[in-house]
């Protein structure tokens, strides 16, 4: 073979290698939750469904693995090994440029190095390398590339207008999938602008503008609708721990986790690899700013300035001290790319030592990758059992929609090994899934059912206090699930709260307005003014939920009865005829409702269980009575309630030409999927929520804003309106009353009525 094409050989021989290390890697493998999440995002994107510039539920992070998959689904089935795909093929192209980059401020020998470095990379590398969670193999393509971009700059080198689009391009759409690579960008950049000069305006210049806002649009497009997009807040706060912990994150990239690693030689080897990489990058740092001293630039510069710009940046961000290797990942490039330039100098002094240090190298990434690899998929293939049976158990059930405990991982797993099956079963985790049309199916179901973790038994509790005893429970995945929820209430009307006090709490508490809230660590007593059959309590909580409460009524403020047991604060929020569960972080959006047959009170006391350092937050209470047919007791009518079709909710408000519709999670889930609804919905308690939808609570009435509000309301929420002053309709339908304020204010969507803000 020619020398001369001696080294493209070996590049090439580089490139199977690691299409092979990857899909070894890759067979058998279970991905986690947020791989998955891509995964269903391409499929989104394959039907048509949805569209996304950004990863499902929340505001950074671009969809472009998402979007480089959807094509693949025209050749393949949606399968585990098929998420793969993307980072497969980009890990394996950033081969190329790690090979040019090391070559550049090498030779050929060092950048062979560096892209066999890249190929056969340890464990925690290899492991985002197969497995997709959004951008970081194409961050570190593109980065590669950048910093190689800059390099032949410096060097002096004519690059031509293609090769400057393209390359900019890449770094574009890896601003894009990530912020981290704004560090790349920001180097690459500055050495074009300073070694360009006074001849800046070029036309490679001129292509790589273009090829950077061609590339970046999509996060343009993003700034644009959301506003600015980080990786987090920064802080110079406790940078010691800050330092401390880039260490500790760095050292995960190459030393085996404790409790995957095989063995003492492994852990050994990926020291070994770790300090030299890690020395590697300083000597080539300190070379870099020893020359720059002396008046030489060099082709080490950009390498430094990267590294030092991103170790800076990293340490001043709030999220440096959670341990996630992930983040740095971009830190592969200077650290490999280093690595190869030192063993290609020690190569030409000692050929033993040099490729004696590679080997180690390589052999500590391969022997690592496949034990440990190798011990997931043995537990992979237990877990893929365990999927299969509680997915047949599901169906067996008739469990068609299902929420799925505490347990994030295998919520996503179970989902998508149902839709790989081709089985219906919608299923997210109990804060809320990020898939938009699995929440949406889930929301507007009225039959979903719960899983019930055995951490969370007082789940059972909660369901007996809001439902009064309306369900049935089954076994799905080895513990109890609970379906067929449904709601007994009694006809009630609220209690206007002139017509209570309530003793040893703030005033706030029945002022009907949202921003005024009671702090405490105790419990409190409401009391009436005359004796009522009450039959129904709402509690809007803020940020802190009292720890448990039992509810007690009284007709003399003496003898207490127990209408509500001890219980933590509700998981379940009724809305309509279904019971929801908690989807937010934030539960201020959210109340916990108690229903119980009538009793005669003059009393409710609230008993409450509360570390006494802390306090909880109540922003308002509302009190319900029973105005059905006597006998109000044992023998009360249960009420039959009628909630209308969305249909004719939608024919109502389109007739009185609201533009806004504020309404309670059962209708607000229906009305969603409507694709010829005219009006938009306010959205303050659907966890995964699409861009630029309105989810916030805090509203602002006005001509086209109506509110769907429990019929139960009506009466008091028309006499707080009048006291205000405000313009109104309503329209009765059933269960519910339309209610549309045409005067101008602030107020607060509780899901069930309007209160001030």
């Amino acid at each position: 073979m020619n020398k001369k094409y001696i080294h493209l050989f070996f590049l090439g021989l580089i490139i199977l290698l690691a299409i092979i290390y990857r899909i070894i890697s890759s067979i058998g493998l279970l991905h986690k939750a947020d791989a998955i999440v891509i995964g269903m995002m391409a499929e989104d994107i394959f039907n048509g469904v949805e569209y996304p510039l950004l990863y499902y539920g929340q505001f950074y992070m671009g969809a472009l693995e998402a979007w480089l998959l959807a094509p693949i689904y025209f050749f393949f089935e949606p399968d585990w090994w098929t998420i793969s795909f993307i980072p497969i093929f980009i890990s394996t192209i950033a081969v190329i440029p790690f090979y040019l980059l090391g070559k550049s401020i090498s030779d050929k020998a060092g950048g062979i190095i560096a892209a066999g470095l890249w190929a056969i990379s340890p464990f925690a590398i290899n492991f985002y390398n197969i497995t997709p969670r959004g951008c970081y193999p194409e961050v570190v393509l593109a980065g590669a590339l950048l910093l190689w971009y800059s390099t032949e700059k410096i060097k002096g080198k004519e690059i031509s207008l293609n090769t400057s689009f393209i390359v900019w391009f890449f770094g574009g759409l890896s601003l894009w999938a990530s912020m981290l690579a704004a560090p790349f960008l920001a180097t690459s950049g500055l050495l074009t602008m300073i070694y360009s000069r006074r001849r800046f305006i070029t036309s490679s210049n001129l292509a790589a503008i273009c090829g950077l806002i061609i590339g970046g649009s999509p996060f343009l497009i993003v700034l644009y609708k959301n506003g600015f997009v980080s990786l987090g807040q920064q802080s110079v706060e406790n940078l010691s721990e800050k330092v401390q912990a880039l260490f500790l994150t760095a050292k995960w990239l190459f030393v085996p986790y404790p409790d995957m690693a095989p063995g003492l030689v492994l852990t050994y080897g990926g020291w070994f690899y770790f300090l030299f990489t890690v020395c590697s990058l300083s000597i080539l740092i300190v070379v870099a700013i020893i020359m720059l001293f002396r008046g030489r630039t060099g082709e080490f510069l950009p390498l430094a300035i990267f590294s030092i710009l991103f170790v800076v940046l990293f340490v001043i961000n709030s999220e440096a001290t959670k341990l996630q290797t992930r983040y740095l990942l971009p830190l592969t490039v200077p650290l490999f790319v280093s690595a190869g330039w030192l063993i290609s100098l020690l190569i030409k002094k000692s050929k033993i030592v040099g490729l004696s240090l590679a080997f180690i190298c390589l052999f500590s990434s391969m022997a690592g990758n496949s034990l440990i690899f190798n011990k997931i998929k043995e537990g992979n293939t237990a877990q893929k059992d365990y999927l299969i049976k509680t997915i047949e158990q599901a169906k067996l059930a008739s469990v068609k929609s299902l929420v799925w405990g505490s347990e994030y991982e295998n919520s996503y797993k179970l989902l998508y090994e149902a839709r790989r099956q081709g089985i219906l079963l919608n299923l997210m985790p109990w804060d809320g899934t990020r898939v938009y049309s699995v929440n949406n199916s889930i929301e507007a179901d009225p039959h979903t059912a719960v899983w019930v973790p055995v951490s969370l038994p007082e789940v059972v509790a909660g369901f007996q206090s809001c439902c009064n005893g309306g369900y049935e429970t089954t076994k799905i995945g080895g513990r109890v699930a609970v379906r067929n929820i449904k709601v007994i209430r009694w006809p009630s009307t609220s209690i206007g709260p002139e017509k209570w006090v309530v003793h040893d709490a703030k005033p706030g508490i029945n002022d009907r307005k949202f921003t005024t809230t009671h702090h405490s660590n105790k419990s409190f007593i409401v009391q009436l003014n005359s004796p009522q059959p009450v039959t129904m309590i709402r509690a809007i909580y803020g940020r802190r939920q009292p720890q448990s409460i039992s509810i007690l009524v009284s007709t003399d403020g003496k003898n207490w009865s127990t209408v509500s047991p001890k219980a933590p604060a509700s998981l379940m929020v009724p809305y309509g005829p279904k019971v929801f569960f908690r989807t937010l972080p934030v539960w201020e959006r959210e109340y916990q409702e108690w229903n119980f047959k009538p009793r005669m009170a003059k009393y409710i006391k609230f008993e409450i269980q509360h570390p006494s350092k802390y306090e909880y937050d109540i922003h308002e209470l509302f009190i319900y009575a029973y105005n059905g047919a006597p006998p109000f007791g044992e023998g009360a009518d249960i009420r039959n309630e009628d909630h209308p079709s969305c249909s004719m909710v939608k024919k109502v408000v389109d007739r009185m030409d609201v533009s806004l519709l504020a309404a309670n999670r059962w209708h607000t889930a229906k009305l969603y999927n409507d694709p010829k609804r005219s009006f938009k919905l306010a959205l303050p308690s659907l966890r995964g929520f699409r861009e630029g939808s309105i989810t916030s609570s805090k509203l602002r009435t006005g001509t086209g804003f109506a509110a769907l509000v429990d019929s139960s309301d009506v009466h008091e929420l028309k006499g707080w309106l009048g006291k205000h002053g405000s313009q109104f309709n309503t329209i009765a339908l059933g269960a519910v009353t339309l209610v549309s304020i045409e005067t101008k204010m602030d107020i607060w969507f509780t899901g069930f009525t309007v209160i001030d803000y």
